[in-house]
């Protein structure tokens, strides 16, 4: 619960909060099923961008939702093509996906 109004929290300060150290955080705690439902939430609201949308296409990855990482990261480049994030976070899914 603690990280899912962290999450709600970033994503509601900052259109590019800080998602590399949400991702550590995540990682040494280990709370990536509650991370992932609340990412989940937000990207259901509102498209994430930035470093919260590579975050969320990592963390998708590394619980072993890979099509669901290329279906988040296909939508997000097609949406903004002009983001960096959205093309290096579908990099990401497809090369996870083979």
């Amino acid at each position: 619960m603690i990280l899912t109004r962290l999450i709600a929290a970033l994503v509601r300060r900052s259109p590019q909060p800080q998602a590399p150290q949400l991702r550590e955080l995540l990682a040494r705690r280990g709370d990536t099923g509650e991370a992932l439902a609340a990412l989940r939430a937000a990207h259901a609201t509102a498209r994430l961008e930035g470093d919260l949308l590579e975050a969320y296409v990592r963390i998708l990855i590394d619980a072993g939702h890979r099509g669901e990482a290329l279906a988040v990261a296909r939508d997000a480049a097609s949406a903004r093509p002009q983001s960096r994030e959205s093309w290096f976070s579908l990099g990401l899914a497809l090369q996870a996906d083979h």
